[in-house]
């Protein structure tokens, strides 16, 4: 059924988001560069702003936004989303869709 092609979709799309991650962890820690920022923190800033330009230009459910890009619930999504940019994702996606804005 589609509902199950979905669900197939949004878990391969998660495996890779995951090993995407252990990729980006690996280059991080073996690049040598003197960060401030844990590896952890930079693939949850990274996740973030890509949500971020998702919100803006996609017409996907936030729900599959936030999977799609690697966050493993909704919830988790929420709160980092919020604690970064001081809006909810509905919100945000509200104020600077351009699909929604040209209505």
């Amino acid at each position: 059924t589609t509902a199950t092609i979905a669900i197939t979709f949004t878990k391969m799309n998660s495996a890779i988001s995951a090993i995407y991650d252990k990729f980006l962890f690996f280059m991080i820690k073996n690049s040598g560069k003197n960060s401030n920022q844990s590896p952890e923190q930079f693939i949850i800033d990274y996740r973030l702003k890509r949500t971020s330009e998702l919100l803006k230009s996609d017409s996907g459910t936030i729900s599959y936004i936030a999977l799609s890009s690697g966050f493993q619930s909704y919830q988790s999504f929420n709160r980092l989303f919020r604690k970064r940019y001081q809006i909810s994702p509905t919100e945000f996606r509200k104020k600077y869709n351009t699909k929604t804005n040209k209505r």
